[in-house]
C-alpha cells in the first residue's frame, strides 16, 4: 500500500505513488508475476547527494541540485564560498547578510552609512550615502549641531531623524530597524521616506 511508502508526496486512483519527496525519483518496481500478471508498483528511490531530482533509470544522474550547488554533466558540484546559486562557478546568489563584488565574491555587506566598502571589512567605506561625507575611510554625517550635541539638522539617508526639542532643535536619533530603509520621517518614525 502506498501509504507505507516512504517519502511519497501524492497517490493516484490506483492507490500507487504517483510523486516523490525533493530529492527523490519515482521508479516503478516489477515485484514478480502471479500466475500470468506481472505486478508492478511505484516507489520512491533517493537521488545522488546535492540532487533534487534525477533520472529515474539512473539515480546517480541529476537533474536538477540543491541550493549552494550546480549541475555540471549530471553532477552536482558546490557553487564557490557562501554563494546559494551559481552558474558556471560563478555565483549570482549570496547567503543572507553578503553581497556579490565586482569579482562575483561573496562578501560581507556594507554597513550605513557606507554606500560601499573594502572587501569583508563593511565599516572601511569607499564611498558614502548621500547627507555624509568620506574622512579617513569612515563616513562622517553631515549633520547642523551644537557643542551641546542640540542639532537643527541630521542629515539626509543616514537612518537618523531630527528629534525635536523645541520647534526647531532637537536630537539626532536613530530609526527604528525598517528593512533597507535610510531615511524615516521625523513626524512617524515608522514611515520609511527613503529606501
Amino acid at each position: 500500500m502506498p501509504a507505507n511508502i516512504s517519502n511519497c508526496l501524492s497517490i493516484n486512483y490506483y492507490g500507487l505513488c504517483s510523486s516523490c519527496s525533493s530529492g527523490y525519483v519515482l521508479v516503478n518496481v516489477t515485484n514478480g508475476t502471479n500466475g500470468t500478471n506481472t505486478t508492478t508498483d511505484a516507489t520512491c528511490r533517493r537521488c545522488s547527494i546535492h540532487c533534487s531530482s534525477c533520472l529515474p533509470d539512473n539515480i546517480t544522474h541529476c537533474t536538477n541540485c540543491t541550493m549552494g550547488y550546480e549541475i555540471k554533466n549530471g553532477k552536482c558540484s558546490p557553487c564557490p564560498d557562501k554563494c546559494l546559486n551559481c552558474s558556471n562557478s560563478v555565483c549570482a546568489l549570496c547567503a543572507d547578510g553578503l553581497t556579490l563584488n565586482a569579482n562575483n565574491v561573496c562578501v560581507l555587506k556594507c554597513k550605513l552609512p557606507c554606500l560601499s566598502c573594502a572587501d569583508n571589512q563593511p565599516t572601511v567605506c569607499t564611498k558614502c550615502q548621500m547627507g555624509s561625507n568620506l574622512v579617513n575611510n569612515q563616513c562622517v554625517f553631515n549633520t547642523t549641531c551644537a557643542s551641546d550635541y542640540t542639532c537643527s539638522y541630521c542629515g539626509q539617508g543616514l537612518n537618523y531623524y531630527l528629534n525635536l526639542l523645541t520647534p526647531t532643535i532637537g536630537n539626532c536619533s536613530i530609526c527604528p530597524s525598517i528593512v533597507n530603509c535610510i531615511q524615516c520621517s521625523s513626524n512617524d518614525t515608522t514611515r520609511c521616506i527613503a529606501c
